[in-house]
């Protein structure tokens, strides 16, 4: 794995890591903070703009004891600047 998806993978990582400890200031640091953010959470409309995304996790983390992501089939792209991940994720909470 070339430098740039090994730190697309580390940051990817340290999100779950970060959504399984129910802790938003850590979610807070990784995601962007402007209207550009969206989330989908299964069962959910659309978030858009952080305070949306923001509120969500907040809702979530307020209501769930615990949390654990198990993901697979893992895909990372980096174009210039841009990069997403693609992959399955099972939860457990």
């Amino acid at each position: 794995m070339d430098a740039e998806r090994a730190a697309v993978r580390a940051a990817n990582l340290a999100f779950y890591a970060a959504f399984e400890a129910l802790d938003l200031a850590a979610m807070e640091r990784l995601w962007a903070q402007d209207g550009s953010v969206s989330c989908l959470h299964p069962g959910w409309p659309l978030c858009a703009g952080f305070r949306e995304v923001r509120e969500s996790w907040a809702t979530i983390f307020a209501n769930t004891a615990s949390m654990r992501f198990e993901i697979a089939d893992e895909r990372i792209d980096v174009r210039g600047e841009l990069a997403w991940v693609v992959c399955i994720e099972r939860i457990r909470s």
